[in-house]
């Protein structure tokens, strides 16, 4: 079509007429009947299929959806010019093979309480379990328990939880994003597998070297140079697992490499940034500057230290020595079945209950 436009405005002549060139759709209110027609009917029988918004997202196509078809290489070699009208993009929902979503899609569920929020319900867990192991020793401040070589290999476990957390990430995008699948956008199907491969590689592989840890911990009865050499060993693999989220923080804080990734075209690019997000094009290149991310970061900063100093001294530790004195009970009887028997420990778990409640909610508190 841009093509033609140049041609007539510089009144191109053609060389097999001899004439001025003509454009590929001509008559009487062609454009507005062989063009933005059949475009005007297709949005109008996803609005249709939308069932004036109550339909699940994933049912029908959005102006994003559509808007960014027009960006990919498939419209130029499935669309065409002039417009196919037979064209699987001006085909109805539920009427044969149809261009499906093509941006975001989402499948209404309470777990996208997680999946939108993952990051802030990792750190929160996160923080919880290694304030817990570290508050556990009753010593007056974290760092002089985190002194203890043993306190320090347990909060390794929490590596164990991040992993299974990530897994349990990649499963709900699966389970909220498949519809986007199809057999132009089959790669992200193949992303969708992998992620989910590779998160649960990383439980397994956490599960080996932190066992390796505590075999040659037992074995030698102390915390040996071989020990410690294990401990290292971990570590290592710990700065491969995290190596995307340091990315991900460089780019939010650097934003003009965010920027020069999403506008260039070289596909060495494109292939380094394909594992974190599909390329998209509406929106792309836009984002907030260097002085404006790191305000945003300090003001972050200071509410989850705030917040975390608050959860560790005045809600997890004092609820330690209770939870150790209700473990200890011995000989007790309970009316509502055991879960753990010959242990207080679903007693233990109620008393923490509403302390983990108040502590995953009121970071809306400091925030405000």
């Amino acid at each position: 079509m841009a093509n033609e436009l140049n041609r007539i405005l510089e009144d191109y002549i053609d060389d097999n007429t001899g004439q001025p060139v003509m454009p590929s759709i001509s008559g009487e209110n062609a454009f507005l009947n062989f063009v933005v027609k059949p475009i005007y009917d297709t949005i109008k029988s996803e609005v249709d299929n939308s069932r004036n918004g109550t339909a699940p997202h994933s049912a029908w196509r959005n102006y994003d959806d559509i808007n960014e078809y027009f960006w990919s290489r498939r419209c130029f070699e499935k669309l065409k010019w002039p417009p196919d009208v037979g064209s699987n993009f001006f085909v109805p929902v539920g009427r044969g093979k149809h261009v499906g979503k093509t941006g975001f899609v989402e499948q209404r569920s309470f777990w996208n309480l997680f999946r939108s929020f993952d990051r802030l319900w990792i750190m929160l867990v996160l923080f919880l379990q290694a304030a817990i192991i570290v508050a556990w020793e009753e010593r007056t401040y974290p760092w002089q328990a985190l002194e203890d070589r043993t306190v320090q290999v347990r909060v390794l476990t929490i590596l164990f939880t991040w992993s299974g957390m990530r897994f349990l990430q990649s499963l709900l995008d699966v389970g909220m994003q498949y519809k986007l699948v199809s057999r132009e956008t089959k790669m992200l199907g193949v992303r969708m597998a992998l992620k989910c491969i590779v998160a649960a590689a990383w439980i397994v592989v956490f599960g080996v070297f932190y066992g390796r840890i505590w075999e040659q911990r037992n074995h030698d009865r102390r915390w040996t140079k071989a020990a410690n050499d294990r401990v290292l060993n971990f570590l290592e693999a710990v700065v491969v697992f995290i190596i995307p989220e340091l990315l991900a923080i460089a780019l939010f804080i650097l934003p003009w490499i965010r920027n020069f990734l999403e506008n260039t075209n070289w596909r060495i690019f494109y292939v380094l940034s394909w594992w974190f997000q599909s390329r998209s094009f509406v929106g792309r290149g836009l984002r907030e500057g260097l002085v404006d991310n790191i305000k945003y970061s300090l003001f972050w900063v200071s509410v989850l230290a705030t917040k975390f100093c608050f959860s560790y001294f005045l809600q997890i530790k004092p609820m330690i020595a209770p939870t150790k004195a209700v473990l200890d009970l011995k000989n007790v009887e309970y009316e509502w079945h055991e879960f753990f028997h010959h242990s207080n420990r679903f007693a233990a778990g109620i008393l923490w209950i509403p302390v983990v409640l108040i502590y995953l909610m009121d970071i809306q508190i400091w925030y405000s």
